[in-house]
């Protein structure tokens, strides 16, 4: 099994915490991180105008190289939204029944995607009326996990959210031994 995640921000405007802070306990548990977003180049999160290169573009993201994928929120994630692609790959990582995760704004990507159907969810609480229009179970807890499916409410809940995708990937390779 890979030991790969792939991680989606926005070109602009992804959330630092919401990034960094899963990106580095799941380093620290030996998993290699790719950063996916819509463009190559170099994407610019807040605060501080952090600058994160991008290794890959939707279409080169295919769920066999990868256990999970997880969208990273921040104002910049409202870009997402809508994006095709972005649906796509969150749809084919969730049939091929992989992990897939989103924090604070970017639960709407996974929403708007036909993936919280019927799932408890959560994230950051603006977005509520979004989650619950597409028929997301809103919880408004800190970290949501139904099934194969984590949602967190924003950058507060960064170490608890990598700590729960962590946990669960690390189960999947206990239970595959």
């Amino acid at each position: 099994m890979s030991k790969k995640i792939a991680m989606v921000i926005a070109k602009e405007g992804f959330r630092k915490e919401e990034l960094l802070v899963p990106k580095s306990i799941l380093e620290n548990a030996g998993f290699t991180i790719s950063i996916v977003s819509s463009e190559l180049g170099n994407a610019v999160g807040y605060p501080n105008e952090t600058i994160i290169p991008i290794d890959l573009v939707f279409d080169e993201v295919s769920p066999q190289e990868f256990e999970a994928i997880i969208f990273v929120g921040g104002k910049g994630a409202e870009e997402l939204f809508d994006d095709e692609q972005a649906h796509v790959v969150a749809k084919l990582f969730s049939k091929q029944g992989k992990l897939v995760a989103a924090i604070c704004a970017a639960s709407v990507i996974l929403a708007r995607a036909g993936l919280l159907e019927g799932k408890k969810a959560t994230c950051f609480s603006l977005y509520q009326p979004d989650l619950e229009r597409r028929k997301a179970i809103y919880t408004g807890t800190s970290v949501e996990q139904d099934d194969l499916v984590i949602t967190a409410s924003g950058p507060e809940a960064a170490t608890e959210f990598g700590e729960k995708i962590r946990e669960t990937l690390l189960e999947q390779h206990t239970t595959l031994l």
